[in-house]
């Protein structure tokens, strides 16, 4: 019971206190818009305070400017003063100066300089020369290194080229013995045919071989007469015999050079012979030259050649007292009789 009691009292104590806290609430309410203006004039002072805050500011940032300019003014001042006494001391030293003038010293230091002035204008010169002649000089040993390289060039192309002719003259040695053997070789097989061919273009006995022998710098047509001795064609053999030679010759060429040969073509090739040779040389051309070629051209104007002729015979006459034309008739030969 004493325990409701108390939440009674309780309730009737915090009732009273609500009572009164509505009451100040009410009160303040009412003060509310009082203070509200208050505080709008305190916001209003404090936006006016703080200008003059920003303008007391800028008279300070004022102020400083001015404080800095006086001190740069000051120190302009000091320099001036400074200036001024140089000046002084330089129109004291300007007064000593004009008192100790001396006309002829002063001419002779221009004179001096002039001659300075012209000193320097040749030294300027011959620097200017000696730049040019380092330039041309450079330029000469650059030239002289590249002909060095040059050289250099040459004469690693010159041992080459040394090395090359030392085998090319090997190569010409063993070309030169090759070239001996051959011509040795060669000249056998002519001088071969040519004996062979010899006793049948030859009907006389005296002289028993025909040669062509090599010399120094030369090919000679020899005639070996019947002790042995070989004598040169030229100068010692007489006009038909150098023919049957020279014949002997040219034969064995053509068999040796073309060992496939078909034909011979013969012109002319009574010339110097007496009758007996053209009779010999008939009967070689119709009986031993058929063994070595199929066919025989003969062209000339000694009928007594028609002994040769072991197949068709032709015969071309003209009139030449009429300018007549050249007439071709095919000739029937009988066998030659030996």
């Amino acid at each position: 019971m004493r325990t409701i009691e108390r939440e009674v009292e309780d309730l009737r104590q915090k009732e009273a206190e609500l009572a009164a806290a509505r009451t100040r609430v009410e009160e303040i309410e009412r003060m509310l818009p009082e203070v509200e203006r208050e505080l709008a004039e305190v916001e209003a002072e404090i936006g006016r305070l703080r200008g003059r805050i920003e303008e007391a500011r800028g008279r300070e940032r004022e102020i400083a400017r001015v404080i800095e300019d006086v001190r740069r003014l000051r120190e302009i001042e000091a320099e001036v003063r400074m200036k001024e006494a140089q000046v002084g001391a330089l129109g004291r030293r300007l007064a000593e100066l004009e008192a100790s003038f001396d006309g002829e010293r002063l001419k002779e230091a221009e004179r001096r300089q002039d001659e300075l002035q012209a000193r320097l204008r040749r030294l300027e010169a011959e620097v200017s020369s000696g730049r040019e002649r380092v330039r041309q000089l450079r330029r000469k040993v650059e030239e002289a290194e590249e002909r060095k390289r040059q050289i250099e060039r040459w004469e690693r192309e010159v041992g080459l080229r040394r090395e090359v002719a030392a085998a090319l003259r090997a190569l010409q040695q063993v070309l030169m013995r090759v070239q001996v053997d051959l011509r040795q070789e060669f000249l056998h097989e002519v001088n071969e045919i040519m004996n062979n061919l010899w006793a049948d273009l030859y009907p006389y006995g005296d002289y028993t071989g025909v040669r062509l022998n090599a010399t120094e710098d030369d090919y000679v047509l020899q005639l070996r007469e019947r002790g042995g001795n070989w004598i040169n064609v030229e100068g010692f053999a007489s006009g038909g015999e150098r023919t049957v030679a020279c014949l002997a010759l040219r034969v064995a060429l053509a068999i040796l050079l073309a060992p496939k040969l078909r034909w011979i073509v013969f012109d002319e090739p009574t010339h110097n012979l007496d009758e007996r040779s053209v009779q010999e040389l008939a009967r070689v051309m119709r009986e031993r030259l058929p063994a070595i070629v199929r066919q025989v051209l003969l062209i000339t104007h000694d009928p007594n050649l028609e002994a040769a002729v072991s197949g068709s015979l032709y015969r071309f006459t003209r009139d030449k007292g009429t300018d007549g034309p050249t007439v071709c008739e095919q000739v029937s030969v009988e066998p030659y009789a030996a």
